[in-house]
């Protein structure tokens, strides 16, 4: 099955960024479709390289995005990426086009999705407090506190 994206963002990025943003929507269209085993073909050599180990990524915000794809590849039995030049992918073009226009009555070919915010805001995750719990030093209550609310964990003369 080929599934097509047209992606919309709406909020400002750079190139590699978009790139990244639509790596990480097919691998999430992928997985509510059900897919074991996918193929991503990408016109972005920096992306497909970085994500295969065969570039560094040395930006701290796409490192964030590269960790983020791993992740999210370990759920299917296997990815594929493959690099395609954008001179010898036109429906690449069509696509981007596509993007930026809106149907009347729908496509009903092709997925059309618009994100409002980057993918790697997201994901950001609280600290385990139970490893941190496990910690026996100052800091536990104060953490215990600001993460949960809890303030039985402050002695009774500390509370406010």
């Amino acid at each position: 099955m080929v599934v097509e994206i047209s992606l919309g963002l709406s909020f400002l990025v750079t190139d590699n960024i978009a790139q990244y943003e639509a790596f990480l929507v097919v691998l999430r269209i992928a997985k509510d479709l059900g897919a074991s085993k996918i193929r991503i073909f990408t016109d972005s050599q920096l992306v497909d390289s970085q994500v295969t180990g065969d570039y560094q990524v040395r930006e701290e915000h796409l490192q964030q995005y590269v960790q983020l794809v791993l992740e999210k590849m370990k759920e299917f039995e296997t990815v594929e990426v493959t690099h395609v030049p954008r001179e010898q992918n036109t429906r690449t073009d069509i696509l981007s086009k596509l993007a930026s226009t809106r149907t009347v009555n729908g496509n009903k070919t092709v997925i059309q999705e618009v994100l409002d915010e980057p993918s790697i805001k997201r994901q950001i995750s609280q600290p385990d407090i139970n490893a941190i719990i496990g910690m026996e030093d100052w800091r536990t209550p104060i953490t215990c506190y600001l993460c949960r609310g809890n303030s039985h964990l402050i002695p009774p003369k500390e509370r406010s």
